[in-house]
């Protein structure tokens, strides 16, 4: 029994030297690199983990911790081990690189930083599936997840640019990060990606198409009447985009909101002579829609005059702009001679300076003026199956009021009859 009962101590007894040899290897970072180049993961994770919970400040002990967290966020089998193990690796190389700055560049240096890359490359593929899972399905929240990616890889980006010479700006991450922001309908991120892109001048080239971002950024700044931001991107986005007229189109919207005439005419004429495909009649009709509105909509809230020296202007009177849209008018109706709103609109023109003239008590110049819109509205009233439905109703009901101001009993007859019968 005697026996027995020391045979059992010795056994006891080297269980605990083996154990306290185990404890005490599990207490050096080189035991954890040995089970981390056996590819013993798990071992490794649990003996860098165990010990640097005895000794928080060994940087070699923190950047092994990256490596081994690195690898297993790797692995496909045992990456569901670690929430975000990815940044759990960034975080334990910025504590190494905190406390020993020169044996951590050292030890990455020696192999390109290849830890803080792959986990950089890591979250950046993973934003670009989600991206590209939020394109598939239309999906805001796989949207939102892919943002969340390509911050996280910025943040590693930013880290790797601290030591080491990379490309700067990072033009795949800005522009993924700006789309996925957009479609995943966060204003305050995609505003903040959209303008760091336009403060760097990025296209998007060679990672994609960049212009969409900018479309965004202009027409979100117009709608916060945000003047400074116009100005500041427009000129970057002209530059980029020279082809494009939607910038200069988003201008003009800007610009009609404020309720500058001028400098909105000054941007027509600036698109106008930027591209000859851009002077075309739509977009001159657009121009003279937007003169008559301002004229005629609303008169009386327009001023007398208005001080255009910033856009060599000078002094603009109303009878300046009045003057602009008549040529406006003639120049558009010689061109396309076919458009019924153009006439309309010329036939409308007339009746108002009719009006004007009527006012400064110029009868005979008014009746003539009256005779002048009805040669345009005429032609409109007298083509109702070219003309659209409501251009058409409106240009023969002014006909009609013009015949019964200069009494013209014969035409006031016609054309009450096929004001009646529908005219079509």
């Amino acid at each position: 029994m005697n026996k027995f009962t020391g045979y059992k101590k010795s056994i006891l007894t080297s269980i605990g030297f083996l154990f306290f040899i185990l404890a005490g290897r599990a207490q050096e970072p080189a035991y954890a690199r040995q089970l981390f180049g056996q590819k013993s993961l798990v071992q490794a994770k649990e003996s860098v983990d165990s010990f640097l919970l005895q000794n928080s400040t060994s940087a070699e002990a923190w950047l092994l911790k990256a490596q081994i967290y690195a690898a297993i966020t790797n692995d496909i089998f045992l990456k569901d081990l670690l929430a975000d193990g990815r940044m759990d690796a960034f975080q334990a190389l910025q504590k190494a690189m905190q406390l020993n700055t020169l044996y951590t560049e050292k030890e990455l240096s020696s192999d390109n930083y290849k830890v803080a890359f792959d986990l950089y490359n890591g979250y950046s593929d993973e934003g670009v599936a989600y991206f590209n899972a939020g394109a598939e399905r239309n999906d805001k929240g796989s949207y939102a997840l892919a943002l969340t990616r390509f911050k996280k890889a910025a943040g590693i980006k930013e880290f790797i640019a601290a030591h080491i010479w990379v490309e700067s700006p990072d033009v795949r991450n800005l522009l993924y990060s700006a789309k996925a922001a957009i479609a995943a309908g966060n204003e305050d991120e995609a505003m903040y990606f959209a303008k760091k892109m336009a403060d760097r001048n990025i296209s998007g080239y060679p990672y994609g198409d960049g212009e969409p971002v900018y479309k965004w950024l202009l027409y979100h700044l117009r709608l916060k009447k945000d003047d400074e931001g116009m100005n500041k991107y427009y000129g970057t986005m002209q530059l980029l985009y020279p082809s494009s007229d939607y910038y200069m189109l988003n201008l003009i919207d800007y610009y009609r909101d404020q309720n500058d005439i001028v400098a909105m005419i000054v941007q027509y004429y600036k698109l106008f002579s930027t591209n000859a495909h851009y002077n075309k009649p739509v977009n001159r009709l657009a121009l003279i829609k937007d003169l008559y509105h301002y004229l005629y909509t609303n008169p009386e809230k327009n001023p007398a005059y208005i001080d255009a020296k910033d856009h060599n202007w000078g002094i603009v009177t109303v009878k300046r702009l009045k003057d602009t849209l008549y040529s406006e008018l003639v120049r558009f109706n010689a061109t396309d001679d076919t458009s019924a709103e153009g006439k309309l609109l010329l036939g409308k023109f007339f009746i108002n300076q009719a009006v004007d003239n009527k006012k400064a008590g110029k009868k005979s110049a008014a009746i003539n003026c009256l005779k002048q819109s009805n040669v345009y509205l005429k032609e409109v009233a007298d083509h109702p199956h070219v003309t659209d439905k409501r251009n058409y109703k409106e240009a023969l009901a002014l006909l009609l009021s013009n015949y019964k101001i200069l009494g013209m009993e014969k035409e006031i007859k016609k054309y009450t009859a096929i004001q009646k019968s529908g005219g079509r």
